[in-house]
């Protein structure tokens, strides 16, 4: 059968070839919209590579017109130098065409005298002939000159008697005026020797009637002495009584005193048992860390600073520890500029090698090692140095307290019997580095914060030696009570002065279960912030200890190497690196004040080699990660774009690459909106 001209036979085959070739279309319709979604994500990945690509593009840019800035500047500075020198030429020109003009005028007034000299040579030619004219003259001249002399001989003869006649009679005149005053100066002489003599006879007349007087007066006198010294013996007896009461009461005194000297004796004796039985736990128990077999050799004697370094480096080598030069460096400097920045803090994830660099670097170093382990439960700075226990009425110490006593060069020096054990167990003339691991498990502001006051108060301290000096810097030992009173809070404690003899690191893991330091604590700390180890980094399955030292270093070496901040060549460019970087962090209000500028210029005066080139952007560089990041910290990424990009600014002038690049990517990342800084590998 047919319908509408087909055969209906083939209906069902005519739909199923409809039907495929629906499906074929829709097929290859959802190929074509996939191939477009591709082209379309292809292309997006692609403008972001392009917007990083530009991004970077940008940032080339920008140094490149910096550099080309400074090239300008430069260009400037030159031609203003070749103007100057284009003037100075200019100046010397004008003066050589003067010079030429006199010179002129000079050849000019030479020509003029070798026309006078010639004209005068005429001249005295003509006078030679006036000369021999003259000459004649005066010959016949003279003739008649001699004959006027005869004439003049005589006159002059009889001019010469009447002179000599003349010369007599004023001679005459003048001894005759001679004797006249001769013989009035006589007659005054008598005048005066007459009235002389008057006065002499009424002189004499008057001295004999007080001879008269006198004599009798004296025998009134006599009569008078022998009544007094009848009246006087009695006087004198009862003073001969008194000084013998004084001698006697001179005998008492010292016998009292000797009596309080014995008191006194006995009553320090006392208090030296009490002292010994109060104190016995911080006393008799020598600190493992300070005994004697520690450093076998004794002193190290005089060692240069470059060569501890590479021993510390040998050292942490032969113990598997990785550790780049930049970072022994920093860690180094970090230890000498404890008087202002008393702790170092060394942050990070775990396992990177944080409680081992310390301990290692003293042991290579030569310096006694302390390490502590932070309790959670820690509260107070009872949990460092310990407390008086008043049921058992004793101190009981911790290990820290019992070698800062040992460290202390002042207070326990004196005489005292009770502290004898500590004098000879003195270590005072050392270094001691103490290790204060996982701080960040308690509060740090609880236990630590009083003691890092005293710590920053030792700067203010001229003289240590004097007690009253250093009191103020000095940490308080408690002990029992000096009064009766249970409720009075007076103690006879005793006081602790730490020196620059002791080095403080602290370690710090970042993870849920541990606390934040605060601004208090960072502005007095130097923090090193280890990142993601390097591949080659790690602990080697064997260690050797063959460059561990086994001789102490002094304190005086020590010192030694410690610089005092000066008007270096490069202190200008830090100061304007130091106030380009405040005003950063001014834009989030977190500015720093005068003692981070001093600690940050302390720390580039000390950074091995300082004196090299570009060293002090080194030790900038590192400035910026352990002072001025950290500060960065929580800060909403978006809010502060402006400090963030100042900071990265300052970096790019240092040309730190590895902490450039580790900035960058903490800023760009927008996970959680604040700025999380994780550190910087160090290759």
């Amino acid at each position: 059968m047919e319908i509408f001209g087909f055969d209906q036979s083939l209906g069902p085959l005519f739909v199923f070839s409809a039907a495929v070739g629906i499906i074929i279309f829709l097929i290859v319709l959802l190929v074509a919209i996939y191939s477009f979604q591709q082209r379309r994500l292809r292309a997006a990945v692609k403008d972001a590579e392009d917007l990083e690509d530009l991004a970077a593009t940008r940032n080339r840019y920008v140094a490149e017109i910096e550099q080309a800035r400074t090239w300008h500047n430069d260009a400037r500075e030159e031609l203003l130098k070749l103007d100057a020198e284009r003037e100075a030429q200019e100046r010397v020109r004008l003066e050589l065409q003067e010079i030429e003009l006199k010179t002129g005028e000079a050849e000019q007034a030479a020509d003029a005298a070798r026309k006078e000299v010639t004209e005068l040579q005429y001249a005295v030619t003509a006078l030679s002939e006036d000369r021999d004219r003259l000459t004649k003259e005066i010959e016949g001249v003279k003739e008649d000159h001699d004959k006027i002399s005869e004439l003049s001989s005589e006159k002059q003869v009889a001019e010469e008697s009447a002179r000599k006649a003349k010369e007599e009679v004023e001679e005459l005149q003048n001894r005759l005026n001679d004797l006249t005053e001769e013989l009035d100066e006589a007659q005054q002489r008598k005048n005066s020797l007459e009235t002389q003599a008057q006065a002499l006879e009424a002189r004499q007349t008057s001295l004999q009637n007080e001879i008269i007087r006198l004599e009798t007066e004296v025998a009134s006198g006599r009569e008078q002495l022998i009544t007094v010294e009848a009246e006087v013996a009695p006087i004198r007896e009862q003073r001969r009584e008194e000084m013998r009461l004084e001698t006697r009461m001179k005998e008492i005194r010292s016998e009292i005193a000797e009596l309080e000297q014995e008191k006194l004796e006995l009553q320090t004796s006392r208090g030296s048992e009490a002292a010994l039985a109060q104190y016995a736990d911080l006393i008799e128990v020598e600190p493992r860390c300070l005994i004697g077999d520690v450093f076998p050799s004794g002193d190290l004697g005089q060692i240069s600073e470059e060569e501890a370094l590479k021993q510390v480096a040998l050292h942490l080598e032969s113990q598997g520890l990785i550790f780049s030069q930049r970072v022994l460096n920093a860690f180094h400097t970090c230890m000498k500029v404890s008087d202002i920045s008393p702790i170092t803090v060394l942050a990070g994830i775990s396992g990177t090698g944080k409680s081992e660099l310390p301990l290692r670097y003293a042991e290579a170093m030569g310096m006694h090692a302390l390490s502590i382990a932070v309790q959670p439960s820690w509260s107070s700075p009872q949990d460092l140095f310990g407390f008086y226990n008043y049921l058992e009425k004793r101190y009981k110490a911790t290990e820290l307290a019992r070698s800062l006593v040992r460290m202390d060069p002042y207070n326990f020096s004196s005489g005292d019997e009770a502290f004898r054990r500590v004098k000879e167990e003195s270590r005072a003339d050392r270094m001691l580095l103490v290790l204060i691991d996982e701080m960040n498990l308690a509060r740090v502001e609880y236990y630590f914060s009083e003691f890092l006051s005293k710590l920053e108060a030792r700067r203010a301290v001229l003289t240590p030696e004097n007690h009253v000096s250093r009191a103020p810097a000095e940490i308080e030992i408690e002990g029992a009570r000096q009064s009766s009173d249970e409720t009075s809070s007076a103690s006879s404690g005793i006081r602790l002065w730490v020196g620059r003899n002791v080095l403080f690191v602290g370690t710090m893991n970042e993870d849920e279960s541990t606390q934040t330091l605060s601004d208090k604590v960072l502005d007095r700390s130097n923090v090193l912030r280890f990142g993601k180890p390097p591949s080659s980094s790690g602990i080697a399955p064997e260690r050797s200890d063959q460059h561990k030292r086994d001789q102490f270093l002094t304190q005086d070496v020590w010192q030694g190497w410690v610089r005092p901040v000066q008007d270096h060549r490069w202190r200008k460019e830090v100061d304007e690196w130091i106030e380009n970087l405040n005003d950063a962090l001014e834009l989030i209000g977190r500015p720093f004040g005068w003692r981070v500028r001093e600690a940050i210029r302390q720390y580039i005066a000390n950074y091995p080699g300082i004196d090299g080139q570009n060293v002090h952007k080194i030790a900038m560089a590192d400035q910026v990660e352990q002072k001025v990041i950290p500060k960065l910290r929580g800060s909403d990424i978006t809010q502060s774009q402006d400090a963030l990009n100042a900071v990265e600014r300052v970096l790019d002038q240092l040309q730190d690459g590895d902490l450039s690049d580790a900035f960058r990517e903490c800023k760009q990342e927008t996970m959680y909106g604040t700025f999380n800084w994780r550190g910087v590998t160090r290759s």
